[in-house]
């Protein structure tokens, strides 16, 4: 079983009031995605988003919980773990 992971993002409303819209910073710029509520979490008063980690080499990747999942560069400090 992997590990949940929480990543520091922006969030907002979505459509649906099932969804939200998280914006997130990364090396490579602004990354924007809708992801279910349940996904979402306040952790040390910070939002975050809750990922799967990969890593390839030296650089980490998240896995955004979105209907179609995508994965994204991340810095490791941006994670949480609970």
């Amino acid at each position: 079983m992997s590990k949940t992971y929480f990543l520091s993002c922006k969030v907002e409303q979505g459509m649906f009031s099932d969804e939200r819209v998280v914006t997130v910073d990364t090396p490579r710029g602004v990354f924007i995605s809708i992801v279910p509520t349940a996904k979402i979490k306040k952790t040390l008063g910070k939002d975050c988003v809750a990922v799967r980690i990969l890593k390839t080499g030296q650089e980490s990747w998240a896995v955004i919980p979105s209907a179609q999942p995508e994965s994204i560069p991340i810095k490791m400090e941006d994670l949480l773990s609970l």
